[in-house]
């Protein structure tokens, strides 16, 4: 499947690597993509606002990798070891089948609003599934939050890396394309070791209620940085 779509990448989409004159051209304008001139750092410092934004969408990765961790330990404890391991998988069988059907649907529905504004609104319904595990108790209950959970990641996964892609630097995309990834991902990455401490000091309920509330956080940044960007970015609309 990743070789077919490499082959349908360089079959149909062209090629965007700027010219030197589109590069100097760009210097010239108010692009939220226009050219830096200099390093790597450079370009950072003057996107510091897009390195706040990556670091907000950690906190979603760290929420968000808890499905993998501590979703199915919640599972076994309400359900029980014989039965936990099934629920477990149904939940993640309904999160694959609403992220194919839903996808084009929740795109279509978010792409009139600001993107950051998208980005926010996916941290509140990672919350709304997350705190929803504290008192779930049922299946039906389980797969409400799953839904609001993975209604959230689309959300999330269609928005964030358009508006990283937007604000890059035309001369630096594929500098950044190398680090912002691994700025996002951090919160993933020690999401096992995160959740784990938590319960062991005090149980999967509060892991949840922390879970949820690292999304409010992260969602209430978000939104912090779009309306400081309102006004500014135009063109800052979900073009997803």
């Amino acid at each position: 499947m990743g070789f077919l779509s490499v082959l349908l990448n360089i079959a149909l989409i062209p090629e965007t690597k700027p010219t030197k004159e589109q590069l100097e051209e760009s210097l010239k304008t108010d692009r939220t993509d226009k050219a830096v001139e200099g390093t790597l750092l450079m370009a950072l410092k003057e996107r510091s606002g897009l390195i706040a934004f990556a670091l907000l969408i950690s906190l979603y990765g760290l929420a968000y990798g808890q499905t993998l961790f501590s979703l199915p330990l919640s599972a076994v404890a309400v359900f029980g070891e014989e039965r936990g391991a099934g629920v477990f998988g149904k939940l993640m069988s309904l999160n694959a089948l609403l992220v194919i059907f839903l996808n084009a649907p929740v795109v279509s529905l978010t792409r009139r609003f600001r993107t950051l504004a998208n980005v926010a609104f996916a941290g509140l319904l990672y919350t709304a599934g997350f705190a929803g595990f504290f008192i779930a108790r049922t299946l039906p209950f389980f797969y409400l939050c799953t839904l609001l959970w993975t209604l959230g990641e689309i959300v999330d996964a269609v928005n964030t890396w358009y508006y990283i892609a937007n604000h890059t630097p035309m001369s630096h995309r594929g500098r950044f394309g190398g680090i912002f990834p691994f700025i996002t991902g951090s919160g993933r990455a020690i999401a096992p070791y995160f959740g784990g401490q938590i319960i062991q000091r005090f149980g999967l309920g509060v892991l949840w209620l922390v879970t949820s509330a690292i999304t409010t956080g992260g969602a209430l940044g978000i939104r912090l940085l779009d309306r400081g960007r309102q006004g500014n970015d135009g063109e800052d609309n979900s073009g997803a």
